[in-house]
């Protein structure tokens, strides 16, 4: 398929997510309009590692199958808390002590919201070519028979969303893409504040809100006692073959089931199942004049060794290219001066004094404009 048809499923799968007659002019504003806060500032780092070198070809598909795995990762987030909402209309109906029926009306609001992220999520992964994942048959939420319970444990649903969605910005290459991600966490924002301040919380729970991944985002949710079973199977293999089977995706040496039927495939492999050889075997790197290095976002690249690095990720092992002086969290290259890796997440170190914002914006259009 090529890249104008790609395009245009992408565009009329956000078509539905957006109720606009010109998605052009409102992604062209939220391009024109974004505020670059702290915690999505280390973007410049990335593009500082991507602007000026001359990438070795990849012969795989790396970033139409990193966005179906983010896809899948954010549509089975909101099938959880779908089914958080159904569960607690069920039970509670009426009977949230402290709320009032004008408040009712709004988390009721909170709930279809939920709904059309996961009807849209689907219809991104269909037209990007994936196989949507299903929904699980049990999902325990353990909120027993207390209100309170229940409407703390949104607030912290809502609050974790909205740190799973910036952390999905950077997972995707894809302007519309980051656009879109980046306003679902801002209307999850709004609904853990809004929830906060019906029972007189602090709506206001940091300076700057943090990234998550995927990964940090479960263990969250299993640290509250909220568990998940009896998923289909399928939603855990490539192609019909187990994600931890020696053999998914041709193999460990060919490839990684990361996503249901979503093969990241390793250098000089290619194809739905990694059994394709592409680019002269498992090298792609004999091109590069000076070093390269594997990027497991960006496959293998050239990069000068006097001002770049190829930075192990502690999280898995693989490799990251990254400036000399940067370091590597949950797969993305920051300045340690200005942010901390805690648990996977970046975490913006107030006492650094800043970054320059208009650098940042600069180094980030430049970025799009080379896309």
């Amino acid at each position: 398929m090529g890249r104008l048809a790609q395009r245009s499923l992408l565009e009329a799968g956000i078509n539905a997510i957006i109720p606009t007659n010109d998605l052009s002019n409102f992604l062209q504003k939220q391009t024109t309009n974004t505020k670059m806060k702290n915690s999505t500032l280390f973007i410049s780092a990335i593009c500082l590692a991507l602007i000026g070198y001359t990438f070795a070809t990849f012969c795989d598909n790396v970033d139409q199958k990193r966005d179906l795995r983010t896809l899948q990762n954010l549509l089975e987030w909101e099938l959880m808390q779908q089914n958080f909402y159904e569960q607690g209309a069920s039970q509670f109906s009426n009977n949230l002590n402290g709320v009032s029926e004008g408040q009712l009306a709004n988390a009721r609001t909170i709930k279809t919201h939920t709904d059309t992220y996961v009807q849209n999520l689907t219809n991104l992964i269909t037209a990007k070519g994936g196989s949507p994942i299903q929904e699980c048959s049990n999902y325990n939420f353990n909120f027993g028979s207390n209100s309170g319970d229940y409407l703390n444990k949104t607030i912290k649903l809502e609050n974790w969303g909205n740190s799973l969605y910036l952390g999905a910005v950077f997972n995707t290459s894809n302007p519309a893409m980051q656009n879109l991600f980046a306003s679902i966490a801002s209307v999850k924002a709004r609904h853990a504040a809004w929830l906060s301040g019906v029972l007189n919380k602090d709506p206001f729970r940091a300076n700057f809100d943090s990234s998550i991944s995927f990964s940090e985002a479960k263990r969250l949710v299993r640290e509250e006692g909220i568990t998940i079973e009896n998923c289909p199977s399928e939603n855990n293999q490539c192609f019909g073959v187990n994600a931890n089977d020696a053999n998914v995706c041709g193999g460990s040496s060919n490839g990684q089931c990361v996503a249901k039927n979503v093969c990241i495939c390793r250098t000089g492999f290619k194809g739905n199942s990694c059994q394709e050889t592409c680019g002269g075997g498992s090298n792609n790197c004999s091109a590069c004049p000076d070093a390269c290095c594997n990027d497991i976002r960006l496959g293998p690249v050239c990069f000068n060794n006097t001002t770049h690095a190829c930075a192990a990720s502690a999280e898995n092992g693989t490799f990251v290219l990254c400036g000399l002086n940067e370091a590597v969290c949950n797969l993305w290259c920051f300045n340690p001066a200005i942010y901390s890796c805690v648990n996977e997440s970046l975490v913006f170190r107030e006492s650094s004094g800043g970054v320059n914002t208009r650098r940042a914006k600069m180094i980030l259009q430049r970025l799009r404009f080379a896309a």
